[in-house]
């Protein structure tokens, strides 16, 4: 089960100019966390930053939002 391995899943919407993540708590399902960064080399930083300060000493998974067509 997935509470048994992980304390947070986050996920992630990537866009062309910015991404939003969600920081989880697997457990509760509570969004602990929940930001913008710029979809560069100074965002993804920003992002694992972020990350390590929100998931604090717990295991934790990426998860990437499915990808939408043009006609969505």
């Amino acid at each position: 089960m997935l509470a048994d391995q992980l304390d947070y899943v986050i996920g992630v919407d990537p866009h062309r100019d910015s991404h939003a993540l969600a920081i989880v708590e697997v457990v509760t399902g509570a969004v602990v966390f929940e930001a913008n960064v710029a979809a560069s080399s100074h965002g993804y930083a920003q992002a694992l930053t972020l990350v390590e300060q929100h998931a604090q000493d717990g295991a934790y998974s990426q998860s990437r939002a499915p990808a939408r067509s043009a006609e969505d």
